[in-house]
């Protein structure tokens, strides 16, 4: 009995689909051998979607093409992208994207769809808001969005509960999003050079950070709370308003690096007396 057409072309998609360039060249063989409509649309999909991303006409697609778009990681930097086709969607076994130095300043709603997600790197764009389709990724480990207009990120964005790495520098913004205490697996959060005027009381509720960089910003007091972050090793608060730092600053026993540089207090030698015995291990830096 021969197995049913379905299956068959399920069978066959999932050649079309593998990163294995043997299994793609079988596929490829079999597709031309005996073309299925629904086949020969996904490839021509494919191939407009491969001819947008990477600026380049193709007469066909060959195995190059679809190990190329096949591949977990997929570079798109540089490529001078206003616009990212709703096509890449298809992508869905996509665990790393980047898109950073182009001139986007939207994604497509169907991103939402590339659940395997896991490192999105959007640094370098022209976004003054947060697209809604990242927030909907919720298996993503890192988020790039340094180097942007974003004056403001929306609440959603604590959905992405499994984030390990959050990098937000260089933008325009003034606070956080509500909520933040919800990355509960943060390790490195960079905020440095923006327009912040005081750190919310929830970030000192992320207890798994690691890195925390705040400097150029606008930053006159740290709140006594900041003794949670047991685990940080770097603290950068270099070029803020600073005038005093909370004695709790102390119980951070697993600091290796403090940057002062650029506030009022590093000029001031009692302060720095002060400062320096209560972390006694720690490397400051003072700037001079």
């Amino acid at each position: 009995m021969k197995p049913p057409e379905s299956r068959i072309n399920q069978n066959l998609l999932r050649l079309l689909r593998s990163v294995d360039e043997k299994s793609i060249a079988l596929g490829l063989e079999i597709h031309y051998a005996n073309p299925i409509p629904e086949n020969s649309a996904l490839l021509d999909t494919y191939q407009r979607l491969y001819e947008t991303l990477f600026k380049e006409s193709i007469d066909s697609l060959e195995v190059k093409h679809l190990t190329k778009l096949n591949d977990i990681v997929l570079d798109l930097s540089y490529k001078v992208l206003d616009k990212l086709p709703a096509e890449i969607s298809l992508l869905t076994q996509l665990k790393a994207l980047n898109l950073s130095h182009n001139k986007l300043t939207t994604l497509p709603a169907e991103l939402h769809k590339l659940t395997q997600l896991q490192r999105l790197d959007l640094s370098n764009n022209q976004f003054t808001t947060l697209p809604t389709e990242v927030t909907q990724l919720i298996q993503l480990q890192e988020l790039y969005l340094y180097s942007n207009q974003l004056r403001s990120l929306p609440t959603e964005i604590t959905q992405l509960t499994q984030l390990q790495e959050l990098y937000l520098y260089n933008n325009c913004l003034t606070t956080l999003p509500n909520g933040i205490s919800r990355f509960t697996q943060l390790q490195k959060l960079h905020v440095d050079t923006n327009q912040l005027t005081s750190l919310p009381i929830e970030v000192t509720q992320l207890t798994q950070l690691q890195e925390l960089y705040l400097y150029e910003n606008q930053l006159t007091t740290l709140p006594s709370e900041i003794s949670r972050l047991t685990q940080l090793e770097e603290l950068d608060l270099a070029d803020n308003r600073l005038t005093s730092l909370p004695p709790e600053i102390s119980k951070l026993t697993q600091l290796q690096e403090l940057g002062l540089s650029g506030n009022p207090l590093s000029e001031n030698e009692e302060q720095r007396k002060i400062i320096a015995s209560w972390l006694p291990h720690c490397d400051i830096y003072w700037g001079e």
